[in-house]
């Protein structure tokens, strides 16, 4: 039986409950990698993750862990249910029923951890930007991959998905809207941060397939709710 039946999910469940500390990583790896892409298979893999009572148990971790790695996987899942799921669908609204309740803690959490990776994504842009200076165009060309490099290890990832799942949020709940501008405002910020890392991806997505046309087309919609 292949994974993205029930029982799989529920296997993969249970590693993440009651696993040890080399299973629990491997397990949400796992579980993060069967919801990459489009298509039925993976919105399966979302669907039956809800079913089986699976947003507990992530939302658990997310709340309680602070290792990058795990906090990348669970991210990047949580984007891709809500890219995935049908709008209409019981599942969907019960993801976003969690990011809601308890008076919005894990938009909070979602936030404390954008400015994190902000943080360091500023202290690395700014070095990488001082060795441009003193760069001709060629030794610029030369440096691009160690630098979009050394821009991943400090949580490029991490940020821009975070910013699409508060996209999403701000488009789909005007509670969660209220709250994001609130959070942003503490640090005189605005949707605009937002804006500016889903312009990056926009910019840096390969349209010459169909997946990529769909993603560009999905990310420039969630901009416009970012007025």
């Amino acid at each position: 039986e292949k994974f993205g039946e029930a029982e799989g999910i529920e296997l993969i469940l249970i590693m993440l409950k009651d696993g040890g500390k080399l299973v629990k990583p491997a397990a949400l790896r796992l579980l993060d990698h069967a919801t990459i892409g489009g298509g039925a298979a993976t919105l399966g893999v979302c669907q039956r993750l809800v079913e089986a009572g699976g947003l507990k148990t992530i939302f658990t971790m997310f709340m309680k862990k602070d290792d990058a790695r795990i906090i990348e996987h669970l991210v990047g899942i949580f984007s891709q249910m809500l890219r995935l799921l049908p709008g209409d669908s019981p599942e969907r609204i019960r993801t976003l029923a969690k990011f809601v309740e308890k008076d919005y803690e894990k938009i909070e959490r979602l936030m404390k951890i954008r400015r994190d990776v902000a943080a360091k994504m500023a202290r690395v842009d700014a070095k990488i930007d001082e060795e441009k200076a003193g760069m001709n165009e060629d030794e610029r060309e030369e440096m691009e991959d160690e630098w979009f490099s050394r821009r991943l290890d400090a949580g490029l990832f991490t940020l821009q998905t975070i910013d699409v799942i508060l996209a999403w949020l701000v488009a789909e709940d005007d509670g969660a809207r209220r709250k994001i501008k609130e959070l942003l405002a503490d640090r005189d910020e605005t949707f605009d941060v937002i804006k500016a890392t889903i312009q990056e991806q926009i910019d840096g997505i390969d349209i010459d397939t169909e997946e990529g046309k769909e993603m560009k087309e999905m990310l420039k919609t969630l901009v416009e709710f970012l007025q």
